[in-house]
């Protein structure tokens, strides 16, 4: 991408912009033989120490150059995909902290990430440019999508395994372990999707949706509209009237 645009990730009609300092810098680069471009890569490369403070935009430039500038055999390649790695390895470790999430799952998401910022950086797509203009803004995305797949991979296995019969012991505001017999019941007859959003519902006691982006939501778990949460909320619970008028 050697122009200052790049698409959206989620609409082709939106456009990504570069700051007009990382277009200046990205030009003066393309301008220069690839010996000069890779050495000046370098010396970029190491205005950056990961954990302390560096030049804003110097981070697309380095995506920049990772994807274009540099060749693919090169010290001037390697340096820079290092310390993009190294920068993002620093940042996403201090953002899982604040999920509590195990040790486990917590290096799980985070290499996750690592591992698709490090193919995006070496696939040049035009539908992924946008990394080139907002590199952390996408690390983050990337992150959090990832992070609630592994949630929903979470309660999908707690939802499967719902047993009134080894439940730990529940609060007062919780469901009761009658409470948790019925519902297991009922799940038995719903499909995965519908299973989910009750056991989201019920039992991890999450809010359909909610306009405050802190707020973990039925509809962020799964990726879905609120409505289409309370859809689905209303199907199951005139499939269970029904159920018990006809018995």
């Amino acid at each position: 991408m050697n122009d200052e645009f790049a698409q959206h990730p989620n609409d082709g009609k939106r456009t990504y912009t570069r700051r007009p300092d990382v277009e200046y810098r990205v030009r003066h680069l393309s301008a220069l033989r690839p010996a000069e471009r890779e050495r000046e890569i370098l010396m970029l490369c190491q205005s950056i120490s990961p954990g302390q403070h560096y030049p804003a935009g110097v981070l697309e430039v380095l995506v920049w150059a990772v994807r274009h500038g540099c060749r693919r055999i090169s010290k001037a390649h390697d340096e820079a995909a290092a310390r993009l790695y190294a920068v993002s390895n620093l940042v996403l470790r201090a953002k899982v902290r604040r999920f509590g999430y195990s040790n486990v799952e917590s290096e799980r998401i985070v290499e996750e990430t690592l591992t698709a910022l490090m193919e995006h950086l070496l696939v040049e797509d035009s539908n992924i440019s946008f990394w080139e203009c907002q590199f952390l803004r996408c690390l983050i995305y990337r992150f959090e999508t990832i992070s609630t797949k592994s949630k929903v991979r979470r309660s999908l296995s707690d939802a499967a395994s719902l047993d009134a019969d080894s439940l730990p012991e529940v609060s007062d505001e919780a469901m009761s372990v009658e409470d948790t017999a019925m519902l297991r019941t009922i799940m038995a007859g719903l499909s995965e999707e519908e299973r989910l959003v009750l056991y989201l519902k019920c039992v991890e006691q999450l809010p359909e949706e909610s306009s405050d982006a802190s707020v973990d939501t039925i509809a962020r778990r799964l990726g879905r509209t609120g409505r289409t949460v309370r859809n689905i909320l209303t199907r199951i619970r005139e499939r269970h009237i029904e159920s018990e008028t006809n018995q």
